[in-house]
């Protein structure tokens, strides 16, 4: 959002908090999403105003992409090189928006497969990030699913995709 020439946060219920007052009070922003690509799809203007207004800001993607490609020059590809692929687009959205690779811890779970690694070890890998960048503020999926909403193949069925949960 903006205000005159400042730019701000605000969520139902809350007060308009310039980005300003965030970067006096030293905090950090993590961002937590499942897939190389999802941060910068649906907050790519958010993360380039934290990052434009000198707010620490970090990415964890949990898994690495490699299944996540239908078009054709990706077919001949294997999951590693996909995987690979993905990688390097992630880093370089990054570095558009601001970030160093610094910025950015890449988890390597199986795209499509969250869901099927031990809870409990996702969870310490992400706790770990929150613990290890000292977020003050998450930005991440909705942990509750709307299974109201029918699957459509694109960018509408976010989140019902069993890695958003």
């Amino acid at each position: 959002l903006a205000k005159g020439n400042e730019a701000t946060v605000q969520w139902p219920g809350a007060d308009v908090l310039p980005l300003q007052k965030w970067k006096n009070m030293n905090y950090t922003v993590a961002i937590v999403t499942a897939h190389p690509d999802d941060a910068e799809a649906l907050a790519g203007g958010t993360m380039m105003s934290l990052v434009a207004s000198g707010i620490r800001t970090k990415l964890l993607v949990l898994t690495n992409g490699n299944k996540g490609c239908q078009a054709d020059f990706c077919k001949p590809m294997s999951d590693q090189q996909l995987a690979n692929e993905r990688r390097k687009e992630q880093y370089d959205a990054s570095a558009f928006i601001g970030m160093s690779e610094g910025d950015v811890r890449l988890l390597d779970y199986n795209d499509g497969f969250l869901t099927s690694y031990p809870e409990q070890d996702v969870r310490r890998n992400i706790t770990q990030f929150l613990r290890d960048v000292k977020a003050d503020v998450v930005i991440g999926f909705n942990p509750l699913p709307d299974f109201s909403l029918f699957p459509s193949n694109g960018w509408g069925d976010l989140g019902y995709h069993a890695d958003h949960q």
